[in-house]
């Protein structure tokens, strides 16, 4: 005998229904004869005049074994190698007539229909005709100077394109090439470090399937004085002593006004501080040094650094403290002024000590940099390899 539990706790029915009751569940029940319609890839790329084909799979549910019409809605003319067919089997879906439409993004439904039932799939089709437009770079603008060691690079799309390839080099032939990739985007933000106060050029050229376009004309930028780390190292909990991070600069200059960038992920950062030390000289600061306590009797309880210390900042690090977002973010004043390391020769060992004061909330100290001797704006990108948390 079939027994049907209509409530779905898998026990036998009672038959005492509530507005509970909400599932059906079959017991010694066998699936119904059926068939099953899918087709691969589900996407594809073309260059015109090319035809695309998919592979339509007709699969069997307990032995059905009834002919399967197959028809396909879309603008492109279609043709299939069987048809109909007995499941389980395939046929090879051809789309024509692509000479004699727009680029662009098609979808094509294909339908199954048996004398039972009825079942649809769809695929997707992406269209190209001629190679794609040339390029127009954008940020960082041709000759700018002061920018961040990972630069982000914007361009205007170009007319049908799939891709973009960005190549950074050292020199204007691109003889010496420090970095290349591949996006789908008009916009790439560098994942490395490049050396600072160098000189680079970049340029991108657009690709779809009927080829490469055009180089763009390359520009050029220079990085600024800055050194950076970003160790992604976590902060030891409820550790007097922290956690130490040396960052080596060999750069020979003198510090006449230093900031400070700190990305740091930390969901209470009320207990942390933050003390820089220049090795060789023994100069040191407090950066920050437990937002918000005594005042808090845990400090600042809001999630996150991701803040440029410097001395003529408005508001003190120590008085931040933003319960959504970032607690810490834009521009703050140290604890201790940054000062202290004004006149110093910038090569060096330069120490961060990172401390956790108090036990169960984990962080993370993500970057950061040092900004010696020149004027450092918000907006300016320089920002953007931080991961604003």
């Amino acid at each position: 005998m079939t027994a049907f539990n209509i409530a779905g706790d898998g026990l036998p029915n009672s038959g005492d229904l509530t507005d509970q009751d909400f599932a059906l569940v079959c017991y010694n029940c066998t699936a119904q004869p059926d068939f099953t319609l899918q087709a691969t890839p589900t996407a594809r790329s073309i260059c015109a005049p090319d035809e695309a084909t998919f592979d339509v799979i007709i699969g069997q549910v307990s032995g059905y074994d009834q002919p399967v019409t197959l028809s396909a809605a879309g603008a492109f003319t279609t043709a299939f190698s069987a048809n109909p067919v007995i499941p389980p089997d395939n046929s090879l879906l051809t789309l024509g007539n692509t000479n004699s439409l727009a680029a662009g993004d098609y979808e094509v439904i294909i339908w199954g229909i048996a004398p039972t039932s009825t079942h649809t799939t769809t695929v997707s089709l992406s269209l190209y005709n001629s190679l794609p437009g040339n390029i127009t770079l954008i940020t960082p603008t041709n000759g700018i100077t002061n920018t961040g060691l990972a630069p982000t690079f914007t361009w205007q799309t170009a007319a049908q394109a799939a891709s973009y390839t960005l190549e950074v080099a050292e020199d204007s032939a691109f003889n010496a090439i420090v970095y290349t990739t591949t996006v789908k985007g008009a916009e790439h933000t560098l994942p490395q470090d490049l050396a600072a106060l160098t000189t680079y050029y970049w340029r991108v050229r657009a690709d779809n399937v009927c080829g490469a376009g055009a180089m763009s004309s390359p520009y050029s930028f220079t990085t600024a004085l800055i050194a950076c780390s970003a160790p992604a190292l976590p902060i030891t909990d409820d550790d007097a002593l922290g956690v130490i991070i040396d960052l080596l600069v060999t750069e020979a200059e003198i510090v006449t006004d230093l900031n400070v960038l700190l990305d740091v992920s930390h969901p209470w950062v009320g207990d942390l501080s933050f003390v820089l030390e220049h090795v060789e000289t023994g100069a040191r600061a407090v950066l920050v040094d437990r937002p918000g306590y005594p005042d808090l009797p845990f400090g600042c309880s809001g999630d996150g650094i991701g803040a440029l210390l410097d001395d003529e900042a408005a508001v003190l690090a120590e008085d931040t403290c933003a319960l959504s977002g970032v607690a810490i973010s834009g521009s703050v004043a140290p604890n201790e002024p940054l000062a202290a390391f004004d006149g110093e020769l910038w090569p060096g060992t330069w120490r961060l000590t990172a401390i956790d004061n108090e036990l169960y909330d984990m962080g993370t100290l993500n970057r950061w940099c040092l900004l010696p001797a020149y004027e450092v704006r918000l907006n300016h990108d320089l920002f953007l390899p931080l991961v604003w948390r």
